[in-house]
């Protein structure tokens, strides 16, 4: 890669999600993850859940982002 954009971009945004390499798990306890990434129970849908592939309770927390950028989703 020799594009200087490209670069500045992939820099700027793994100092923004994970400030550098500092933080590389997503920062939140399991009752978090739970509200923000968990199915919920019919007739009630979480859409982001949804939109990740989260079907299951339990997979907020289990698939909770990791990495330089906290992004993870789990259909392809």
């Amino acid at each position: 890669m020799t594009d200087q954009g490209q670069i500045a971009y992939i820099l700027a945004t793994a100092e923004h999600e994970s400030h550098l390499g500092n933080l590389m798990t997503e920062i939140g306890d399991e009752q978090y993850f739970r509200r923000m990434y968990d199915p919920e129970i019919p007739p009630d849908v979480n859409p982001v859940a949804e939109d990740l592939g989260n079907r299951e309770i339990g997979d907020g927390p289990r698939f909770r982002g990791r990495g330089f950028e906290s992004y993870f989703v789990l259909k392809a």
